[in-house]
C-alpha cells in the first residue's frame, strides 16, 4: 500500500476540521484515479477512509466492490451492510442496487431501549487486562503476508455486549485482506471485556480498536 494513503489516514484521524475538507476532496480524486487506472489495491484503501468519515458515495462504491469481490474478497453481507448505510444517507444509487437485490434500504431497528447500542457511555467498555500484551500474545501473522513484507495498522469497530462479549466486529479501515481477517479472529476470540453503563446501567456500546501488524 503506497505511503500515501498510510499518511493520509494520520492527518485525518488527528486532525478533522475545516481544512481536512481538502484532504478529503484530493483523496476522492485519487481513488477515481485508482479505479480508473484498475489500481485496486489503492482504490479501496481510500475508500475504507472515506467510509470511515461517512461519505456515502463511498460506502455504496465499496459495497459494491465487496458484492462483485473487486479489490476485496467477495463478502454478500458486507456489501449489503454498506449499501444500507449509504442508502440511509440519501444515496439514491446504493438504494437501486438494493432494490435490484431485493433487500430493504433499512437496516432493523432496535425493538426497545435495552437492545440500543451507545456509541459513547459514561463509562466505556473496558478490556479486562493488558490489552496489548493480549495482542501481542494471540496474534496469528498470516505467513503469506510475512513473506510478502505486508504490515499496517487494521482498524477494526465492534460491539461490547452487555455480558462483556464481543459481536459485530467489521473492519472500519483495512489494510490486506489476510490481515483483516486476522483482525477480525483476534478481536473475536478475545475474553469477556467490562461493559460499558450509562446511568448507572450495563449498555451495549461501540468500541474501536486497531490492531497493529509489524514484521520485527
Amino acid at each position: 500500500m503506497k505511503r500515501f494513503f498510510i499518511t493520509l489516514t494520520i492527518c485525518l484521524v488527528s486532525v478533522f476540521n475545516v481544512s481536512a475538507q481538502d484532504d478529503l476532496r484530493s483523496l476522492r480524486y485519487n481513488v477515481a484515479k485508482a479505479i480508473s487506472e484498475d489500481n485496486m489495491e489503492d482504490a479501496v484503501a481510500g475508500l475504507n477512509i472515506l467510509v470511515y468519515f461517512g461519505d456515502e458515495a463511498s460506502m455504496r462504491i465499496l459495497g459494491e466492490f465487496y458484492l462483485e469481490g473487486t479489490g476485496v474478497e467477495k463478502d454478500y453481507n458486507t456489501g449489503v451492510a454498506l449499501l444500507k448505510k449509504a442508502a440511509e444517507k440519501g444515496d439514491k444509487e446504493a438504494k437501486d442496487i438494493l432494490k435490484k437485490l431485493n433487500v430493504s434500504a433499512k437496516s432493523e431497528e432496535p425493538t426497545s431501549k435495552e437492545e440500543m447500542v451507545f456509541d459513547r457511555v459514561e463509562q466505556m467498555p473496558v478490556f479486562n487486562g493488558n490489552i496489548n500484551q493480549w495482542l501481542a500474545s494471540n496474534l496469528k501473522y498470516p505467513p503469506t503476508a510475512a513473506e510478502s513484507m505486508i504490515q499496517g495498522r487494521v482498524l477494526c469497530k465492534f460491539i461490547v455486549e452487555k455480558d462483556g462479549s464481543i459481536s459485530n466486529v467489521e473492519v472500519v479501515k483495512g489494510v490486506d485482506s489476510m490481515l483483516d481477517k486476522e483482525a477480525i479472529r483476534l478481536i473475536n476470540s478475545m475474553p469477556k471485556w467490562v461493559p460499558g453503563k450509562q446511568n448507572g446501567k450495563t449498555v451495549r456500546c461501540y468500541f474501536t480498536m486497531p490492531v497493529t501488524f509489524r514484521l520485527q
